[in-house]
């Protein structure tokens, strides 16, 4: 006589249908896929975010993980790998009515401007002022 175990299905409980399972695999991979995109996207059009990237990549996936973000350790690995120098000759290339300028200037801008007012010279700039998107990307940051 077989035994007959009481069904859990749908509570979370006890195994799933091997069609359910592919299909909750493929909706996580699809998901996951989206995820890249959005940090890849961030890439292009934020100029925050590829400096952020330069800093410290480990950091900044950490936070975009906080915030909600789902990566495997393999994608947020690739991610962190991206050249920032790439990203910012690509973002040169979208148009800045899609980019999102930041309002922190680069450091090499920002002390020009400390030494021009400490000179007197008349030459500093309001910060997040009279640059161009993605001007100084490529610079490190201090």
């Amino acid at each position: 006589m077989a035994v007959r175990r009481k069904s859990h299905e749908g509570r979370g409980l006890g195994p799933k249908p091997a069609g359910l399972a592919r299909e909750l695999d493929s909706l996580l991979a699809a998901m996951s896929q989206d995820c890249v995109e959005t940090v890849i996207g961030r890439l292009a059009t934020d100029e925050e975010a590829r400096r952020r990237l330069r800093r410290s990549p480990a950091l900044w996936l950490d936070e975009l993980r906080a915030a909600g973000l789902e990566l495997t350790a393999i994608e947020a690995a690739a991610l962190a790998g991206i050249d920032p120098a790439a990203c910012g000759r690509f973002a040169r290339t979208i148009d800045p009515r899609l980019q999102r300028a930041s309002l922190t200037p680069p450091a090499r801008a920002a002390r020009r401007r400390r030494s021009d007012a400490a000179a007197g010279t008349g030459a500093a700039l309001p910060a997040g002022t009279g640059a161009a998107i993605g001007a100084g990307e490529e610079e490190e940051e201090a």
